[in-house]
């Protein structure tokens, strides 16, 4: 389920609220950079200073400044902070809502106060294959080059990035010196406008549940896009087209892929995936497999029933000694806006004026897309649509009259 996950308040109202919350806590053990021959607070340029520590797996950084706004930063990993630092046993739905009460009950939060800036959400299986042998074998995602490393030697790693996520493969087996045939698939999301369409999440959203189902469709639709021909099933000498045969041997090189265009890889991928099917009925078989125990992983770490795939000695380490009250929070947090004389909500949103998306996250003036929010062609294409019609006119005027005029043409421009 998920796995690494980056919060931080909604607002900086919401900021100013907590951050006195977290470093008066008990709890908690803060700890600052001090110069060692002065004894001085290294602060960093922008004069912030930073204050680190740690609750179970997550980090908690606060930067504060004498005039500037504080600022709170809060990453790490529900999953390995029940599981004593190890992150490869069945984590279900149920003890990631437990975490987030916890972390919600102990320093008196409300999940509405947190959004999510990051996250990411996946599976381990148990494969037919090696999980080794499976990684090699994904030989393209959607035409996009790979990134490999290991773990120290120990479990092999392949990622593939996109603008808004990274795919990420890996032996969880070898990594955690307990077998071979453990697989980790997951998406790692850089930017939340990849789920549902929409940037702003909160850890209520998490502990609602809504995104079992489309959250699922991603893992799955993903895994489709995925080229899987493990080495050894097909001997490319009994291929006996030549253009066939040469087309397959350059497909078995993930590095071919690398400088195809995309419609290019889509026809080539298209035609690989054909012929690795006609001469090897496994490689269909083991990416159809393999896409079947996405579903069902899922389904069981959601709806919480026992998993009769995993032997015993993959699991009994989730620490569920922990059981805080599962308390009813109400449907929206309601602050103070100090530089405001009206309450605000955590739930207004505001719009963008061309495509509608919510930008409520964004710059208070805010009326268009952001690169950030939509990416620089989406967004450049929203501010265009206000634009364009006021110099399309412009432009014309010019054009009529490019000297010196009698009256001013200019006046017409405003609302055009």
């Amino acid at each position: 389920m998920f796995d690494y996950i980056h919060i931080e308040p909604v607002t900086p109202q919401v900021a100013k609220e907590l951050g006195p919350k977290l470093l008066q806590s008990s709890q908690l053990d803060f700890v600052q950079r001090i110069n060692d021959r002065t004894g001085e607070v290294i602060l960093t340029r922008g004069g912030y200073c930073l204050n680190y520590a740690q609750w179970y797996d997550l980090k908690i950084l606060i930067w504060t400044h004498p005039t500037e706004p504080i600022r709170i930063e809060v990453k790490g990993s529900f999953h390995k902070s029940a599981g004593n630092g190890r992150n490869w046993q069945d984590f279900t739905f149920c003890d990631l809502r437990r975490w987030i009460f916890l972390f919600c009950q102990t320093f008196n939060f409300h999940p509405l106060q947190w959004a999510v800036c990051s996250v990411e959400f996946g599976i381990n299986i148990l494969t037919p294959l090696p999980a080794a042998v499976i990684i090699e074998g994904c030989k393209t995602l959607s035409g996009r080059t790979h990134e490999q490393k290991t773990f120290n030697g120990r479990g092999l790693l392949r990622s593939y990035s996109f603008s808004q996520y990274r795919v990420k493969l890996y032996d969880k087996g070898r990594q955690n010196e307990i077998g071979e045939y453990l697989l980790r698939f997951e998406i790692h999301v850089d930017r939340m406008q990849y789920l549902l369409g929409r940037d702003k999440w909160t850890l209520q959203d998490i502990v609602g549940g809504a995104w079992y189902a489309p959250l699922l469709t991603k893992l799955l639709v993903t895994w489709d896009r995925v080229l899987l021909c493990p080495a050894g099933l097909i001997d490319a000498g009994s291929i006996k087209r030549r253009d066939s045969r040469e087309n397959f041997i350059n497909g078995m090189n993930p590095d071919y892929w690398v400088d195809l265009y995309k419609r290019n890889t889509d026809l080539f991928g298209a035609q690989f995936e054909a012929i690795a099917r006609l001469y090897s009925e496994k490689t269909a078989d083991y990416h159809g497999q393999i896409k079947s125990l996405i579903a069902e992983k899922w389904n069981v770490l959601f709806n919480e029933k026992p998993n009769s795939n995993f032997p015993e000695f993959y699991g009994g380490v989730i620490d569920r000694t922990i059981t805080p009250v599962f308390c009813n929070f109400p449907d929206s947090y309601t602050y103070i806006d100090s530089k405001e004389t009206e309450c605000s909500t955590s739930t207004v949103h505001r719009y963008c004026q061309s495509c509608g998306r919510d930008i409520s996250h964004q710059r208070k003036n805010s009326k268009f897309c952001s690169d950030k929010t939509a990416g620089k062609e989406s967004a450049h294409r929203c501010r265009n649509m206000d634009s364009n019609p006021r110099n399309s006119r412009k432009r014309r005027e010019q054009r009529l009259y490019p000297g010196p005029t009698l009256f001013p043409v200019w006046i017409h421009w405003g609302k055009l």
